[in-house]
């Protein structure tokens, strides 16, 4: 039986989570990895047929949890967006440049050499961002609304495919990858406002992606752990690129470059702040 102090501990926990996860540049998965559940969830995701039963509490509090976490802050974010654009992405540039240094210590903790694996992985990561990049350019790739017709129904069950892959990999965000290819204003607007429909579509995203990818991330971080995190280190730097492009477009004066360029430094202490914080905390549970 779990007890009431535990199943609040746990929600608590998801609500942190859930709240760090929407901020692009914060990993919710590397929260996961500071509070000590990480390798708990994840081994729960990748056997769920072997520990949904035994560990269901645990799953739904910490769901419940990231869902409150996520919908506070979705609300205020949206309503930022709208209002103050290049502010909000240059603050989130910064934000995502903060957590570089622990993504690449992570990749690299035990100081050996890095390897060609590891740059092919990271040059991955950045053709990837280059590729969202120039079609953002030539494309026309801006936020836009996303509806529930057959179109929109494929991006949203690719947006919760997104949403859940990047919670079972510390250092990569969805909110970061949702920026660079102009879906995270609308994703901000779906959870917000809490539209069912749309809701429902991206859930099911996210249920398809647990089953497809969890044994994957699960084998990807046990047997290739410096590749894997050299691939999420270039998606990272890439976005860097990709979201200070996209605050560019919205800066219209030379006040608001300045305004946005202190919220950038701004976000990126936070950032690194924050990191440095959750790398700590981890360390000394490992002690």
């Amino acid at each position: 039986m779990v007890s009431a102090v535990t199943s609040i501990k746990e929600l608590a926990m998801g609500i942190v989570a859930g709240i760090a996860s929407m901020l692009p540049g914060i990993s919710g998965a590397t929260v996961c990895v500071a509070f000590g559940i990480y390798e708990r969830l994840i081994r729960d995701m990748a056997y769920l047929r072997k520990w949904i039963r035994k560990d269901f509490a645990f799953l739904m509090i910490l769901l419940i949890g990231v869902l409150i976490g996520t919908v506070l802050v979705a609300k205020v974010l949206n309503i930022l967006i709208d209002d103050y654009p290049a502010e909000c992405m240059m603050f989130f540039g910064g934000l995502i440049l903060g957590q570089v240094p622990m993504i690449y210590a992570s990749a690299k903790g035990d100081g050996a050499k890095t390897t060609s694996a590891e740059w092919l992985a990271f040059a991955v990561g950045m053709a990837v961002m280059a590729v969202m990049i120039l079609v953002d350019h030539f494309g026309g790739m801006d936020d836009v609304e996303v509806g529930t017709d057959a179109v929109g129904c494929v991006i949203l069950f690719v947006i919760g495919m997104i949403v859940i892959v990047s919670m079972m990999l510390p250092g990569l965000s969805h909110s970061t990858l949702l920026i660079s290819i102009g879906y995270f204003a609308a994703f901000t607007e779906i959870v917000g406002d809490l539209k069912v429909t749309e809701l429902c579509i991206m859930l099911l995203g996210g249920l398809v992606a647990v089953f497809l990818f969890s044994k994957l991330i699960h084998l990807a971080l046990e047997d290739h752990h410096g590749s894997t995190m050299f691939l999420i280190l270039g998606l990272t730097v890439g976005s860097i690129v990709a979201v200070l492009a996209y605050s560019v477009d919205y800066v219209s004066d030379p006040v608001e470059l300045a305004v946005s360029a202190v919220l950038f430094v701004i976000g990126l202490l936070f950032s690194y702040r924050f990191m440095k914080a959750v790398d700590l905390e981890d360390s000394s549970e490992k002690d």
